[in-house]
């Protein structure tokens, strides 16, 4: 399993970034109107990793990642963020859009989403 690429900083991630927790629950209504509700799988997370002021070796970096990983279309690779290890992540997105903020400093932003518990 592949995992996340730190960058220059040694770390994989810059702040900020947002996380959000999905939980995906079943509801059965019965004629009665009640209602019965269930777990449907794990609760599973997603982030918006905010790259921003980054230099261009941080940007390759991310780039040949994103690259090997075909966009959204791997769904096999890990994250450390925060010293907790999320197995089978998925970036949301299948296109690499890099701005240039000023000379040889660029923001990037990916959206990433964990696919299922380990």
């Amino acid at each position: 399993m592949a995992s996340f690429p730190n960058l220059a900083s040694g770390t994989p991630a810059k702040y900020p970034a947002s996380c959000a927790t999905e939980y995906r629950t079943g509801v059965i209504t019965f004629a009665d109107g009640s209602e019965q509700r269930y777990k449907k799988r794990a609760p599973l997370v997603r982030w918006t990793l905010t790259y921003s002021d980054i230099s261009s070796a941080d940007v390759e970096t991310l780039s040949m990642f994103f690259s090997t990983c075909k966009g959204a279309f791997d769904k096999t690779w890990d994250i450390t963020i925060s010293g907790v290890l999320y197995s089978y992540c998925s970036f949301d997105q299948d296109d690499f859009a890099v701005t240039e903020t000023r000379n040889g400093r660029f923001s990037v932003s990916l959206a990433v989403r964990q696919v299922r518990k380990s």
